[in-house]
């Protein structure tokens, strides 16, 4: 039995084959046939590959958000990288930030890297965790409202929101809450109309 060395390049995709000719079995009056191996790439539990690109989602607080974003994680190849916001940059939740050189090194041109993109994920403060006071000096600090309540004559009813809680009445109808996936088009929103 001969054992074959199997050398994975850098840069290497999932399912992507590494022939060895001439080593498969040999059978009587037929030409010997090649030996495939076929890569199968696992899920890392950080890092999504997309080509030669890298992308993981990172989590961070308001604060980080509006005051700057400094942290440091441990690369594939064990490097520590510090990662850095712009000074004054505000970072919403669902942005995409991207590292130049910082992904894959790419199969045949090791030297040359893809990129590495971070999907933020900006985490609300908890309910009642901040003081009035604190509040107050957010107020003071940030901009106002986009929009300020409107003067009506007459009654107004004032009502609070709560926490989201679907009717039974609604519950199989279409709604503004329905899934992106409806209608077949990824990202629609169906949206109901009430008269009155």
């Amino acid at each position: 039995r001969k054992v074959l060395e199997v050398y994975i390049e850098k840069g290497m995709k999932d399912g992507q084959k590494i022939r060895f000719p001439g080593e498969g079995d040999e059978m009587p009056g037929m030409e010997i046939g090649d030996v495939v191996v076929v890569l199968d790439v696992r899920p890392h539990e950080t890092f999504q590959r997309q080509d030669a690109d890298l992308a993981f989602v990172k989590k961070i607080s308001l604060c980080e958000a509006l005051c700057g974003v400094d942290f440091t994680f441990e690369h594939l190849d064990g490097r520590h990288v510090r990662v850095r916001s712009a000074p004054g940059e505000v970072v919403k939740d669902g942005d995409v930030r991207s590292v130049m050189g910082e992904g894959m090194p790419r199969f045949g041109n090791p030297f040359e890297k893809g990129n590495l993109h971070i999907k933020f994920e900006v985490e609300m403060p908890d309910v009642g965790s901040l003081s009035e006071s604190q509040l107050e000096v957010l107020r003071r600090v940030l901009p106002g409202p986009s929009e300020t309540p409107m003067t009506v004559d007459g009654e107004v009813d004032d009502v609070v929101m709560g926490s989201f809680q679907r009717s039974s009445a609604t519950r199989s109808s279409s709604s503004v809450y329905d899934s992106d996936e409806d209608d077949g088009h990824p990202g629609a929103h169906r949206v109901g109309c009430a008269t009155h």
